[in-house]
């Protein structure tokens, strides 16, 4: 029974991520050992997978340039289709390449049997689907930042993505900066858990989730908002501090 759960959930994480942008999934468990008892898949609902642009896997390891030079290249307006360009890899290739390797770690998903073939179709047409459209931005995110709090704080609250880092690197939480907008601790969780939900409907709406895997993933999430502690610090600083 616990075996068929870790399934349904991995395979609800992966449909979530690809869906949303690209995330990853964080399965805290080892099936070999007692603790297989907890296994569970975390839904990170704001795009982490290392890198969270699709194409940096592919611009550092396939075609040699460093995370430096990617991110200097993003912040002088360059995209990913021109340093694919500049090493000889059209916009076309460079699609096809990222499609390629997120594709084959479906395909291992399913070889594990984390997730059915039927599942792993419908998630490779989404990933195609945005990978076509996508406009070759080198953001390593969307909207700039993993933490949960900042759309609400920006688009809400009517915080700057500057004021936010300034007050992160200061000692202040999500909650100090809703404070000081009349709005309390429960009401940033709240207003966290309602904006990412209906993003979740609208996934139901278009048919790429069912209201049951909504419901799990609704859950999930509030369990993760009401736990968190209103930290600012982005993952990517988390990762860079360790």
């Amino acid at each position: 029974m616990l075996k068929r759960n870790f399934k349904i959930m991995t395979a609800l994480a992966i449909t979530l991520s690809l869906s949303f942008g690209f995330v990853t999934v964080h399965a805290a468990a080892s099936a070999s050992t007692a603790s297989s008892s907890t296994n569970k898949v975390e839904v990170s609902v704001n795009n982490k997978v290392g890198f969270c642009n699709p194409a940096y896997p592919i611009l550092e390891n396939k075609l040699g340039f460093t995370k430096t030079q990617i991110e200097d290249a993003a912040k002088a307006g360059k995209t990913a289709f021109d340093l694919a360009k500049s090493k000889g890899m059209t916009e076309d290739q460079l699609r096809t390449a990222i499609i390629d390797a997120k594709s084959e770690k479906i395909d291992q998903m399913v070889t594990e049997g984390k997730i059915t073939k039927d599942e792993s179709t419908a998630m490779k047409t989404n990933l195609t689907n945005r990978i076509k459209n996508w406009d070759g931005n080198l953001n390593q995110h969307k909207g700039g930042h993993h933490n949960p709090a900042y759309s609400v704080l920006v688009k809400k609250l009517g915080f700057t993505k500057e004021q936010i880092d300034a007050a992160a690197k200061s000692g202040k939480t999500a909650f100090d900066l809703a404070k000081e907008k009349g709005m309390t601790a429960d009401q940033l969780r709240a207003a966290i858990i309602d904006a990412k939900s209906q993003k979740i409907d609208q996934m139901v709406t278009e048919n790429k989730i069912t209201k049951e895997k909504a419901d799990t993933i609704k859950s999930n999430l509030k369990d993760k908002i009401q736990k968190w502690d209103g930290s600012l610090v982005r993952k990517t600083d988390k990762d860079k501090s360790n």
